[in-house]
């Protein structure tokens, strides 16, 4: 507990020093930039960082790169190694300047185009020409300053102008190696050379050099413009301002870094325009922060350089190169490696204190208030009580010196006090006051809370006013009060045994609510709240319970504050806690949102928007009134803030939106809408593409069966042939602000049509995609949620093989059509075979019907006509007058006998006709029926036989059988045949029984009577011979069974549904 105690003491009471320089961030030592020698560098509108160097040319795409380098007998490779310069034209091309020679890069192939420069008059044609700089000053005209003077290429014919109107090399007037160059606003050329600041008149037919100024500048490197046509150079011995009168440059100011002789070793090699007033200037003895003002007047504003013992400076002294990225960080080339600064933002306003023109009383502020009716912001720090006016941007200091009854300079916090332009002085041991600025110009102290002397060595740091006018102070030594009315003094400190208290001494934080409860927040005894009952006053106190999760997350209670709501927000170093309505307490950490848990304290803007401050930024909070806690945006010294420390107490809310942020490296004033609005986003780059995880070349290599016409970052559509659906990308948003690393969206139309989120991983494989065409979308953004609203957009498309082209798709129609219309004409073709078979086998059923039932029905009705003659004659002949009685009776008996046979041959003609029509009809095709026929056929056969006629009930499913009028014909003759030879020889018989019915086999037919069988049959007939042969011809198996009566069974397989 002692050891939170001091840690405590010294973040809130202590001084912490104040940097002398800004921070340096370095690359880690496994980093592509963390290394290598750099003299060049230059982020193109692509988004890819080229960095020359001393051996090779650099590209870099946010995480990773490639070197390029002079390839022996490779004349499409760069000429020399060491790259001094680099361009980009109006037209996104590259130029490459090396100490060989002039080279274009060309993206299409990934190789270079050299360009041979002319050897000026009297120039060593042994020594090569150095390219130091290039600007395209007109469309197509590139110029090019070399260690030879100036050259003029054509970018269309790839041509130089002579240079004729230069001075010989070798002449007095030769103007020296061109360093830089740059556009006057009257169209003319501004020169960087050995020999001074030099213009070149392009009007006329030849170019005309002059000068602007030679004196007391030695060998300018480099040139920057600023607003309003204004100029600095950079070189060998400071700074030179210059104005543009309308005709002419006219000097306005000089500052030098160092010794001002020519002597001096400060040399500028480069400058970086952050705005219109802040310039970075690269030296080799460390980089300058300069400030331009208006009047030409440059202020040094601070300078870094490399300290072995402290990481957050430059790793080198000896600068070569500035670059301000896209993303706002001014990336700095050292000899040993890219090193990166925060120069700031534009939407974050740093006060810091610059003695003569910033009259802060110190950078280390503290807490703040506001005085809304003068515009001032009222800031404690450690020298003193500061005040800003937020309009003018006037900042005025007070110490002991200048305001009398101020006890100290050290003011950890500033309370908005009783009256309307009063305030609460927080001192560091020494109590509080009341600071009283009714007389902006003339502040007053107030010791009417503590007379002097009474609270000496005692340290403040927050005021509460309750509703009976008592001021309750936090203070190191408990809880004050003090009736303003009476004159009472109160004091509250830890509990002791009997008296009612707080669970500690030390208290940092003091709140009256709207309801009228006074919180106290203490070092180590918890949260307390003062409650009266029965007259009698106590405590409730709060403290942390490491098996409650509800509990305080920390006994440490280091703000207070109430929001519009009535909710009670409590700060710890360990997480955030809310007290609401109805007793609830709830804790918020890191599984919640925040970034991690050391909570300073929480306010409200003007918005009523809730800002939770943590040790390092500030973090949008919400809590609805369903109870849901959010996170939103996130701010810090990446965004522009003046330090990634944030002081306790040290923030305010302006009316205009704007929050005060203090620091101990100076105060932050902005508005959170704008910082949020200047967020940059890097440009996304698509790095590689891959067909089945390798990498696809470009179209030169052509041992390669697929190649690209151009670097995938140039390319808006990529054609892929069939079979190519395993597709892979590679892609990065070069973002060079420390501490942040860009996540990913995609969407692909057809397949993922919304965005995905794909985090922090930079890369995206479809595997089995389906040949058509594609949008790929991609995107970057910010870990807090937000996203770039431009993304890239390729354009796929996959080919389908041959045999799922369109015309493929009209062959398998066509095939299909004449696949169906084949199929049809063969069914076609099967019915009329069928339907011919068919009938013709009903043709030679009929036939074959026709003349059996011929011969059948001809010979009954032969014997028919023979009895009937016969009959005739006896009749004739027992009629006659000649005749007796007994021989006309016995003719008549006789023909009666005839007669008889007459009537049976006739029932068996007409019994075969019925045969014969029932085959013929079509509708009796099923076994059903046939069932049926020969059930009904039995009924009338044993209708006077004394055997009793049994049937089975047939079975529905027997319709489905489909019988061929041929099997039904010797069917019903077969079953005919043996009903007649039990009806006709089993006249003993008892019982007769006929089934039919079906198995798994076919058709079983069964009939039986309980006779004498065989034995009393007449020999010799054909009755059996002839159910064999019908069985047989049908290909039915027959089983006769004669012992104890006869038992017939016809099993008829291959029974076939319809």
């Amino acid at each position: 507990m002692m050891r939170s105690h001091l840690a405590i003491l010294f973040c809130l009471c202590f001084s912490l020093p104040v940097y002398a320089q800004d921070e340096v961030y370095h690359y880690p030592d496994d980093h592509p930039l963390a290394t290598g020698y750099v003299q060049s560098m230059l982020q193109t509108r692509s988004g890819f960082l080229w960095i020359g160097g001393q051996t090779s040319l650099r590209r870099f795409d946010g995480e990773r790169t490639r070197s390029f380098s002079h390839l022996r007998g490779d004349t499409s490779s760069l000429p020399g190694n060491y790259i001094w310069s680099l361009y980009e034209g109006a037209d996104h091309t590259l130029w490459v300047g090396s100490d060989l020679g002039l080279s274009q890069y060309l993206p299409e192939r990934e190789a270079f185009r050299n360009y041979p420069l002319p050897v000026p008059a009297g120039a060593d044609t042994n020594r090569a020409q150095t390219v130091l700089a290039m600007r395209e000053i007109q469309p197509g005209k590139l110029w090019v300053g070399t260690n030879y003077g100036l050259h003029l290429l054509d970018n269309k014919t790839g041509a130089f102008r002579a240079s004729d109107w230069l001075p010989a090399v070798d002449s007095p007037d030769f103007p020296g190696p061109v360093t830089d160059i740059r556009e006057a606003p009257n169209g003319n050329l501004l020169l960087a050379s050995e020999a001074g600041l030099l213009g070149v008149s392009l009007r006329g037919s030849f170019p005309k050099l002059y000068a602007i100024d030679q004196q007391d500048i030695e060998v300018p490197r480099k040139i920057a413009v600023l607003k309003g046509n204004r100029l600095v150079a950079g070189a060998r011995n400071g700074l030179f301002h210059y104005r543009w009168t309308g005709t002419e440059y006219v000097r306005e100011g000089i500052l030098y870094f160092g010794d001002s002789s020519a002597a001096a070793t400060n040399f500028v090699t480069d400058l970086s325009v952050i705005n219109d007033e802040l310039l970075f200037v690269a030296t080799t003895q460390g980089l300058h922060r300069v400030i331009v003002e208006a009047d030409g007047t440059m202020v040094h504003a601070g300078t870094m350089t490399h300290d072995p013992d402290n990481e957050k400076t430059l790793s080198s002294d000896q600068l070569s190169a500035l670059c301000l990225s896209h993303d706002g960080t001014l990336l700095v080339g050292t000899r040993l490696g890219v090193n990166r600064v925060l120069p700031g933002n534009e939407a974050v306003e740093v006060i810091r204190r610059q003695p003569g023109r910033v009259e802060l009383c110190s950078n280390n502020t503290k807490g703040s208030a506001f005085d809304p009716e003068h515009k001032l912001l009222v800031v404690g720090t450690q020298e003193g009580i500061s005040t800003i006016n937020v309009v003018t941007g006037e900042v005025r200091c007070f110490t002991p010196e200048n305001l009398p009854g101020l006890r100290t300079a050290y003011v950890i916090n500033m309370e908005p006090g009783p009256r309307p332009h009063t305030f609460w002085i927080c001192y560091r041991r020494g109590g509080v006051d009341l600071l009283s600025l009714e007389n902006p110009e003339a502040p007053e102290i107030e010791p009417i809370i503590y007379p002097a002397g009474s609270t000496d060595g005692t340290s403040a740091y927050q005021v509460a006013v309750d509703s009976a006018n008592v001021f309750w102070m936090a203070t190191a030594r408990g809880l004050f009060g003090y009736n303003s009315a009476t004159g009472q003094r109160l004091v509250q400190g830890k509990l002791r045994e009997g008296q009612p208290g707080l669970e500690d001494d030390y208290v940092f934080s003091v709140l009256y609510d709207r309801q009228y409860r006074l919180w106290v927040g203490t070092n180590a005894g918890g949260l307390s709240q003062k409650v009266v009952e029965d007259g009698k006053v106590d405590f409730r106190n709060w403290r942390h319970d490491p098996e409650d999760p509800n509990s305080l997350p920390s006994d440490m209670i280091l703000h207070l504050y109430e929001d519009r709501r009535g909710n009670v927000w409590i700060s710890t170093p360990k997480g955030l806690a809310v007290y609401r309505e109805g007793g609830i307490l709830r804790t918020f950490t890191e599984e919640d949102g925040l970034p991690y848990t050391f909570c300073y304290g929480v306010f409200e803007d003007a918005r009523d928007q809730l800002w939770l401050v943590l040790g390092g930024e500030i973090l949008q909070i919400s809590l609805d009134e369903e109870g849901l806690f959010s996170v939103g945006n996130r701010f810090n010294r990446f965004d522009g803030l003046a330090s990634g420390y944030n002081a306790q107490y040290g923030w305010s809310s302006l009316p205009d939106g704007r929050v005060a942020l203090s620091s101990p490296h100076g105060l932050s004033l902005f508005h959170p809408d704008s910082l949020k609005d200047q967020q940059q986003f890097g440009r996304l780059l698509v790095t590689d593409f891959r067909l089945f995880n390798a990498s696809v070349p470009i179209a030169p290599d052509s041992s390669a069966a697929f190649t690209l016409p151009a670097h995938i970052s140039t390319l808006e559509t990529v054609e892929l042939p069939p079979g190519h659906d395993f597709i892979s990308l590679t892609f990065a948003a070069p973002s060079f602000r420390p501490g942040l690393k860009p996540r990913y969206g995609y969407r692909l139309s057809g397949i993922q049509d919304s965005w995905a989120d794909l985090g922090a991983e930079g890369q995206l494989s479809f595997a089995q995609l389906p040949p058509g065409d594609y949008a790929l979308d991609l995107r970057s953004g910010f870990p807090d949620g937000s996203w770039n609203p431009e993304f890239e957009r390729i354009h796929l498309h996959l080919a389908a093989p041959w045999h799922r082209r369109p015309w493929a798709y009209g062959l398998y129609l066509l095939g299909l059509v004449a696949v169906i219309g084949g199929i049809f004409r063969f069914r076609e073709r099967q019915r009329n075979a069928l339907l011919l078979a068919r009938q013709e086998e009903r043709e030679n059923f009929r036939r074959r019907s026709a003349r059996d039932f011929h011969d059948e029905a001809g010979n009954h009705l032969s014997r028919i006509s023979l009895l009937t003659a016969v009959a005739r004659q006896q009749l004739a002949a027992g009629t006659t007058e000649n005749g007796t009685k007994e021989e006309q009776g016995g003719a008549v008996a006789q023909v009666q006998s005839f007669l008889t046979d007459i009537d049976g041959n006739l029932q068996v003609v007409r019994e075969g006709m019925r045969d014969f029509i029932w085959a013929l009809d079509p509708d009796n095709d099923h076994a059903l029926e046939l069932a049926q026929r020969l059930k009904r056929f039995a009924q009338e056969l044993f209708q006077h036989h004394p055997a009793r006629l049994e049937v089975n009930n047939f079975s529905p499913d027997l319709a489905e059988v489909v019988l061929s009028s041929e099997k039904r014909r010797h069917l019903i003759l077969l079953f005919k045949e043996a009903m007649h030879n039990s009806c006709k020889y089993a006249t003993s018989a008892r019982r007769v029984s006929f089934s039919v019915s079906q198995d798994s086999q076919g058709l079983i037919m069964r009939w039986s009577d309980d006779g004498p069988g065989f034995v009393s049959a007449p020999k010799g007939g054909n009755g059996i011979k002839n159910m064999t042969a019908r069985a047989q011809k049908i290909g039915a198996t027959l089983d006769i069974e004669s012992r104890a009566g006869t038992r017939i069974t016809l099993s008829l397989p291959l029974i076939s549904p319809r």
